[in-house]
C-alpha cells in the first residue's frame, strides 16, 4: 500500500517525503522495523519516542508517523499525528492504520469478545471448540495461545489481548486459513487503551467482575467502566451474554444496551436467566447438567468440574449458538468432548504415580485473584477425601490491596497453606510475603508455612501430603516462567509438581 492511501482522510499531514512511497509493512516497535516499513511512534509522554524513531530510521523505515515534526533523511516520509482529526498517536490510531493497511481483515470474521476478571480463557477456548464442532472454523486469541487455524498449530501468547497492529496481523492469518470467526479474550487494559477500538463484535461475553488490576484502574468503578466499553463495540445485531449471578457486573449498566442481552446462570432458582445450566452431579473428573437456552434443552456431561466451569461452558455455548443457530450439531456431544484448558485445574501426573496407584491429587490452576482462589478451592474441597493443601503467592508490581484478601480466601477453605513467591518482578519478595501473610487469621497461622522459594514450597507441600490429600498449586497455571526483577526465567509449576510427585511415590514405595 502507498503512504498517501494509508493516511487519507485520517487528519495526518505528510510534511516530508513522497506520498507515493510503497510500504512493505507497519509496526509500532522499532525493533521490528524492516526495510520499507512504516514506523508508528506512539506518544510516550516524553522524548523517548524520538529515540525509537531514530532506531527505526537506522533499520530502514520508509516512513514514520510521529507526534511532532523531526529531522529525517531525504526520501523518508514523515507524517505528523496528534493533529486535528487524528487524535493522539496511540493504540487507537495504530488500529485504524493497521486495519486499512491489512485490508480490514476483521470485517471478514465474526468476532466473539470475552471479558471479565476470571474465566475468559476457558470461555474463549470452549467457544472456539464448539464453533469448530458446529462447522464454523474459528480462530482463538487469548492468554495461553493464539490459533490461526493453521496446520502448524497454535502460537504461544504474550499478552491476553495483543496490541492493535498485531491483532490485525492475526486476523489476516485467520482469514488466510479459512476461519469465519474468532473467539478472543478482551482485557480491561486493551479496552482502556483502545487496542480493540474500531472492531465490531457479534457477541460480547461478560464472565464476572471481581477485584483485580486496581494498580492500573485505581477503583472498581474505573475497572467496570473499562470492561463496559466492550458493549459499545457490539454490532447492531450483536448479542451480549452476561452472567446475571455476578454482583460485580451490576456495576455495568445494561439498561441502555439496544442489542440483544442474554442473561446466564447456573441453577437459576430465581428464574432471571435466559440461559441456564442445572447441575445434577459433580465429580473430580467433571460435571453433569441440563443446558437450557434458545436451543432445545439437553443433558450433557462436561469434562470440567465446578459450577464456575458450568457457567463457562454455558456462556461459550450461548455465544456459539448466537453465531450458528441453525447448525446441525449435537451440542450435547460437543460439550462432552470439550478439551481441557492448560493450567486450569490441570491434573499433574507422572508415570511412576500411575504405576503406584494411590497418591495425592495434585492440581495446577491459574487462580490469582481473591475470588478465583475462593471459587476453585470451594470446588475442590468437597471432592477431597483428606486435607486440602494450597500453594499460592502474589505477583509483584501489581495491586497490593488484594494480597491479604487472597490469603484470607485461601485460609477460609484450605486446611494447609504454603505461602510462596509468584512473579515478584522488581519488588522485594519478602515484602510481598509479609503483605500477603497479614490476611491469614490468627487461628490459621499454625497451618501456614512461608517458603520464599516456589520450587521448594511446591515440593514441601506435595511431600507432606497423604494419598487422600489434594494439593492445589495456584497462581501461575499455564505459565512456564517466573519473573525475578526484570528477568524471565524458566519455571513451570507442572514440571516442579511432577518431579515432587515422583519423589513422593519413591518415598512411599520404599
Amino acid at each position: 500500500m502507498i503512504l498517501s492511501s494509508l493516511i487519507e482522510n485520517l487528519g495526518l499531514p505528510l510534511v516530508a517525503g513522497d506520498g507515493g512511497l510503497e510500504l512493505s509493512d507497519l509496526t509500532d516497535d522499532s525493533r521490528r522495523v524492516s526495510e520499507g516499513c512504516l514506523f508508528i511512534a506512539r506518544d510516550t509522554g516524553d522524548d523517548r519516542w524520538k529515540t525509537f524513531a531514530a532506531d527505526a530510521i537506522e533499520r530502514g523505515a520508509a516512513a514514520l508517523v510521529v507526534p511532532e515534526a523531526i529531522e529525517v533523511p531525504p526520501g523518508v516520509g514523515l507524517v505528523v499525528g496528534a493533529g486535528e482529526g487524528s487524535g493522539p498517536i496511540d493504540q487507537r490510531l495504530a488500529g485504524r492504520l493497521s486495519a486499512r493497511f491489512f485490508g480490514e481483515p476483521a470485517k471478514r470474521l465474526k468476532l466473539i469478545g470475552i471479558t471479565g476478571t476470571n474465566g475468559k480463557t476457558t470461555v474463549a477456548t470452549l467457544s472456539q471448540y464448539l464453533l469448530n464442532a458446529a462447522g464454523m472454523k474459528c480462530g482463538l486469541i487469548g492468554t495461553v495461545t493464539i490459533d490461526h487455524g493453521s496446520s502448524e498449530g497454535p502460537l504461544t501468547a504474550e499478552l491476553t489481548t495483543p496490541g492493535a497492529i498485531d491483532l490485525h496481523r492475526h486476523f489476516v492469518e485467520m482469514v488466510k486459513h479459512g476461519c469465519g470467526a474468532c473467539a478472543m479474550e478482551v482485557s480491561s487494559h486493551a479496552l482502556d487503551q483502545g487496542r480493540v477500538d474500531g472492531l465490531e463484535f457479534e457477541v460480547a461475553v461478560f464472565t464476572n467482575l471481581t477485584q483485580d488490576h486496581l494498580d492500573y484502574h485505581g477503583t472498581m468503578e474505573n475497572y467496570a467502566a473499562a470492561k463496559a466499553k466492550l458493549l459499545g463495540l457490539l454490532s447492531e445485531s450483536g448479542v451480549a451474554v452476561v452472567n446475571c449471578e455476578d454482583e460485580g457486573l451490576k456495576l455495568i449498566e445494561l439498561s441502555s444496551v439496544e442489542q440483544d442481552v442474554v442473561l446466564s446462570a447456573v441453577a437459576d432458582e430465581r428464574g432471571h436467566a435466559d440461559a441456564s445450566a442445572w447441575p445434577s452431579e459433580m465429580t473430580a473428573s467433571g460435571s453433569s447438567a441440563k443446558f437450557e437456552g434458545r436451543w432445545d434443552a439437553f443433558d450433557a456431561n462436561l469434562p470440567l468440574t465446578g459450577d464456575y466451569n458450568l457457567m463457562n461452558a454455558l456462556q461459550a455455548l450461548t455465544a456459539a449458538f448466537a453465531l450458528v443457530p441453525n447448525a446441525k450439531c449435537d451440542w450435547a456431544q460437543s460439550i462432552a468432548n470439550c478439551p481441557p484448558v492448560p493450567g486450569r485445574l490441570e491434573r499433574v501426573q507422572t508415570s511412576t504415580a500411575e504405576v503406584h496407584g494411590e497418591c495425592p491429587s495434585v492440581l495446577v490452576d491459574y487462580a490469582h485473584t481473591p475470588d478465583a482462589l475462593s471459587t476453585v478451592l470451594k470446588t475442590v474441597h468437597p471432592l477431597t477425601k483428606g486435607k486440602l493443601i494450597c500453594v499460592f503467592g502474589c505477583g509483584g508490581d501489581r495491586d497490593r490491596t488484594k494480597r491479604p484478601k487472597m490469603a484470607a480466601a485461601v485460609a477460609e477453605v484450605a486446611d494447609v497453606l504454603f505461602l510462596t513467591s509468584d512473579n515478584p518482578r522488581t519488588e522485594d519478595p519478602r515484602q510481598i510475603l509479609s503483605d500477603t501473610e497479614a490476611g491469614v487469621p490468627r487461628g490459621k497461622r499454625e497451618a501456614l508455612t512461608v517458603e520464599i522459594d516456589r520450587a521448594m514450597a511446591i515440593e514441601s507441600a506435595i511431600l507432606r501430603a497423604t494419598a487422600n490429600d489434594t494439593v492445589l498449586i495456584a497462581g501461575k497455571g499455564h505459565e512456564d516462567y517466573q519473573i525475578l526483577g526484570n528477568e524471565k526465567i524458566h519455571f513451570d509449576d507442572r514440571e516442579q509438581a511432577a518431579a515432587a510427585l515422583a519423589k513422593w511415590v519413591e518415598q512411599h514405595d520404599s
